[in-house]
């Protein structure tokens, strides 16, 4: 009877719904997570890199009247609220905590909030022309919602993985 308990336990355990969730071979984050986990590495590269070069650039040119100087305090406003959802939603997904979907839904939305205010609008602006790279990365953000919303919300793997 002891023995049956413990398969039992072991069992929920992996399936994520005991006490210890996470604690056997369900709660690595492998498979699809790992796209997940290396879009918020190259986002920890790429934002605070982003915003030096935004914040370098208003201090070099202080002097600018009117529309540049408003784009390019919006662009640091953006990118301080895109650092710090990038850094809590970094730490919430490689510490493994539950309410990974209440912050990386908002993290996958700011990427196409970061894209219209940093590209679309600059375009419209200054009548610059959009690259073909721009478009391939507006291509990743709309992918991201459309792939990454729904599996961080209907995916019973996240329930296993994320449970502390």
């Amino acid at each position: 009877m002891k023995n049956e308990q413990g398969q039992l336990r072991e069992a929920d355990n992996r399936s994520g719904s005991g006490i210890t969730c996470g604690a056997g071979q369900g709660g690595k984050i492998d498979g699809w997570l790992y796209v997940a986990a290396l879009w918020l590495l190259v986002n920890l590269v790429c934002v605070p890199y982003a915003l030096y070069l935004f914040v370098a650039t208003e201090l070099r040119n202080s002097r600018l009247d009117g529309i540049y100087h408003f784009y390019l305090l919006m662009g640091i406003v953006v990118l301080v609220i895109g650092l710090m959802l990038t850094l809590a939603t970094s730490w919430c997904f490689f510490t493994r905590r539950k309410g990974i979907r209440e912050i990386i839904i908002p993290q996958f939305i700011y990427n196409v909030v970061y894209l219209f205010c940093l590209l679309w609008i600059p375009a419209g602006l200054f009548g610059i022309d959009i690259p073909a790279r721009a478009i391939v990365d507006i291509g990743y953000a709309v992918a991201g919602i459309i792939l990454g919303i729904p599996y961080f919300l209907f995916s019973k793997r996240i329930n296993v993985v994320f449970c502390r």
